[in-house]
């Protein structure tokens, strides 16, 4: 279900897992504080997030920029080891564990990872301000997206940055 909609009563569970989906929620710090309402006392809160630096969103966002578009990053709410802890002390949990996973690699041109995908694979819970762009505006960022690749290409490719935080907190 969506937990944004969901309801339980308090101290419902010993556990709750959620795997690289809290990006997406419209509202992080409420789902926290739920998740902590939720959990009996010593219960588990688990997941998995992503840095803002990781995959090529920020690649995107900055050309999206050079043409005046601001294009919101799905992963900066939580994207630092920092956000975490601060939204998780403000939903009031202390006991915190962030580890730091990371799963980069180099990409070649011919990767599909990296090549630009256009308005309509752009999925961000605050909206998606390319799907409102003329064709000729998407040709236009593709081209600067594809130069700041170009840029930060190296013999070995392109650096494909994803890193993750996993995070467990106690109640």
């Amino acid at each position: 279900g969506d937990v944004e909609k969901l309801n339980f009563e308090a101290e419902s569970f010993d556990a709750i897992l959620c795997s690289s989906a809290l990006m997406w929620l419209t509202n992080i710090p409420a789902t926290l504080r739920n998740c902590r309402t939720w959990l009996k006392t010593g219960g588990l809160l688990a997941f998995s997030c992503y840095s803002e630096s990781s995959f090529v969103i920020p690649l995107v966002v900055r050309a999206c920029a050079k043409f005046g578009i601001s294009l919101p990053n799905c992963n900066e709410p939580l994207g630092t080891r920092e956000r975490c802890r601060e939204l998780l002390q403000e939903a009031g949990f202390d006991k915190i564990d962030i580890r730091t996973e990371q799963f980069g690699s180099y990409l070649r041109r011919n990767d599909s990872e990296w090549q630009w995908k256009g308005d309509s694979n752009w999925i961000d819970p605050r909206g998606n301000p390319l799907a409102e762009l003329s064709s000729q505006q998407l040709r236009e960022i593709r081209a600067a997206y594809e130069s700041e690749i170009d840029a930060l290409a190296t013999d070995q490719g392109f650096w494909h940055e994803i890193t993750m935080f996993l995070v467990m907190v106690r109640k």
